[in-house]
């Protein structure tokens, strides 16, 4: 895989190379063109925004910003694990990693400098060694995870298809609760039956992957969201952590603690003014 990304990584600079050494503007060009698709192709598949529970113009923003940089890494390195439908997409990676093979052949076709024989043949024997090395790599991999490499899903498909193959609360929990509430739209109705039906549960469990205050207000079943603090658990601002899903804020969390524990502090408290009393009772005797 090394060996791929290396070859990826040449031919996809060369092209740069051999682009700017013909001409500056089309080098501008061809990358701003490239680039403006790779956007507007995600626009019209409702796929922009990015997993970050992050909405408005900074989510916008975030979104713009991890597409760009994703798009970078894949198209000049061939990385594999951008193709995941967070990252670039599989349709995406899969035209990046072609179009870095043909990219500087067409280049090629505007340079008319010094050497261009040996840059052609060096090209061909480059892009031959990459295609050896791409099927060997198709060879040797589990081919169960062959369609990890041709699937259309974008990222709000990928994420309702977590939810339903889960296995356990765990997995649905993070799947809907630590990425972006648009993405299971299609699914609230469900969503919002299962946390009616497992919530209670869930507070008496007390699992550390259980985050009340991750659970947005329209899936708690009224009496949880009173308890919960009704419109007051609203936040007006949230921490880094949060926009990315790992956690809730610290001073959310202490309050939550508080709510699910306030029966067993009052229980404990009973238990102790009984012993208490105990104590006492036999200095009153005597």
């Amino acid at each position: 895989m090394t060996a791929m990304s290396s070859l990826h990584n040449l031919s996809r600079s060369l092209g740069c190379a051999i682009m700017l050494a013909a001409d500056k503007n089309l080098l501008i060009m061809f990358l701003g063109g490239e680039y403006a698709l790779h956007f507007l192709v995600k626009v019209l598949r409702d796929d922009f925004f990015a997993y970050f529970r992050a909405e408005g113009l900074f989510g916008g923003v975030i979104s713009f910003v991890q597409h760009l940089l994703n798009k970078m890494v894949g198209d000049f390195s061939g990385n594999f694990q951008v193709r995941h439908a967070y990252g670039m997409g599989v349709c995406a990676f899969a035209v990046s990693l072609t179009w870095a093979q043909i990219y500087p052949f067409v280049a090629f076709q505007f340079y008319n400098g010094a050497h261009s024989e040996t840059l052609k043949l060096f090209l061909v024997i480059s892009f031959v060694i990459w295609a050896v090395l791409n099927l060997a790599f198709v060879c040797t991999i589990d081919l169960n995870y062959i369609h990890t490499f041709f699937s259309k899903e974008t990222a709000a498909q990928y994420t309702v298809g977590l939810y339903k193959n889960a296995s356990d609360d765990m997995m649905r929990f993070d799947a809907v609760f630590t990425n972006r509430k648009s993405f299971t739209k299609a699914i609230h109705g469900e969503i919002k039956e299962w946390v009616r039906l497992n919530i209670d549960r869930w507070r008496l469990e007390e699992q550390d992957w259980f985050k009340v205050a991750l659970i947005h207000d329209e899936f708690l079943p009224i009496e949880v969201y009173e308890a919960e603090g009704g419109a007051r658990r609203r936040r007006s601002s949230m921490s880094l952590r949060e926009v990315i899903g790992l956690a809730a804020a610290p001073a959310e969390e202490n309050n939550n603690t508080q709510l699910v524990t306030t029966d067993n502090t009052q229980m404990l408290n009973q238990i102790n003014d009984q012993q208490l009393y105990t104590h006492v009772r036999p200095n009153h005797a005597h």
